[in-house]
């Protein structure tokens, strides 16, 4: 049951960052889904913690090293954000074009 419930969390991990990194490259990728599995799974904002929680086959030096690496791409954080904003408007521009479901005027009262 456990099992299913880590497999489950990772495939939504899995789709979630496929959305944030659309047209980005696979190591770009990769590195956003590690990197929200791991502060998930962690509950910590440090690269050794998140890269423990990995639990990859190589020395967590290795792991905490391209963590780092991956995290100082300075135009990593404005592709993830412009993706954001378009999921964001995606979602918003549908209820912007709803009528509301009653519409009331109201009249100043005359003293």
């Amino acid at each position: 049951m456990l099992h299913q419930v880590g497999t489950k969390l990772r495939q939504q991990i899995h789709n979630f960052s496929g959305e944030l990194c659309k047209g980005m490259g696979k190591v770009a990728s990769r590195f956003v889904e590690e990197a929200v599995y791991g502060l998930s799974a962690s509950g910590s904002v440090r690269l050794t913690e998140i890269g423990r929680s990995l639990d990859e086959d190589i020395p967590l030096h290795a792991t905490h090293k391209r963590l780092s690496r991956n995290l100082a791409d300075r135009t990593l954080g404005s592709r993830i954000e412009q993706n954001v904003l378009r999921l964001g408007a995606g979602r918003i521009s549908p209820l912007l074009h709803r009528r509301p479901a009653c519409t009331r005027t109201h009249n100043a009262r005359e003293t």
